[in-house]
């Protein structure tokens, strides 16, 4: 790229590629030049904005950050990729229910969100002590996008955590019987048992769960997801 730009310095598009491959490298200082640069060649703001976002963000940067993606929000309202990115600047400068509005419009504007933007949503939702939301959000994730095992895990941990042990007893009913292994959501079931008071059901799902996880053959036993899976039973 530098070869090209050297050849041709007032292409716009090759000093954005050689940005982001800085960026990716962590050179922001270089990356940012090269936004600079191109902003200079009267290219499109909203693709120098989008760049910048994106630098700031990954440098940590998260002012910076925040005003780039604002700039660009003011020029592209329905800018999925900068909501997300002031959704995330927003996180880091304590404005949590700035970024679930910012989440939520990033979701919005995207027709296949990517399952980490509505972890991340919900997470920011539960920082402000509003779980009812997040399980929703999540339930909403999984019915846009398909139910997505992270998206899952985190919905019945906080079902656990407001004490709906029930609720997430279900979820757990209805996931493990699309799942091929049903052995690691056995044990996950043991705990929530456990958790509820239920000792008796939770000692018979373990149990359960140990004894066919003894039939399966050595060679799958001896992996270490397995080991990990019979160190948990062990533990509980």
């Amino acid at each position: 790229l530098t070869v090209q730009i050297a050849a041709q310095p007032n292409d716009a598009a090759l000093l954005l590629q050689r940005a982001d491959l800085r960026r990716q490298h962590a050179d922001f200082t270089g990356a940012l030049a090269d936004t600079e640069a191109a902003a200079k060649l009267k290219t499109d703001p909203r693709t120098v904005l989008l760049a910048q976002a994106r630098i700031f963000s990954d440098a940590g940067q998260a002012t910076n950050a925040l005003r780039a993606a604002s700039d660009l929000i003011a020029l592209e309202p329905g800018s999925s990729d900068a909501h997300l990115l002031r959704a995330r600047a927003r996180l880091k400068l304590n404005q949590a229910a700035s970024a679930v509005e910012d989440f939520t419009a990033a979701i919005n504007g995207t027709s296949r969100p990517a399952p980490d933007v509505y972890l991340e949503r919900a997470r920011a939702q539960v920082a402000l002590g509003r779980f009812d939301e997040s399980i929703q959000g999540l339930d909403a994730g999984m019915q846009r996008i398909g139910v997505v095992d992270s998206l899952q895990l985190v919905a019945i941990e906080y079902e656990r955590q407001c004490g709906r042990f029930d609720a997430a007893l279900e979820r757990l009913a209805r996931h493990a019987q699309t799942q091929p292994v049903k052995e690691p959501w056995s044990v996950l079931r043991g705990e929530v048992l456990l958790q509820a008071g239920r000792l008796k059901d939770a000692k018979s799902e373990l149990q359960g769960a140990a004894t066919s996880i003894q039939s399966w053959p050595s060679r799958r036993r001896s992996l270490e997801q397995t080991q990990q899976l019979i160190a948990r039973i062990d533990e509980i």
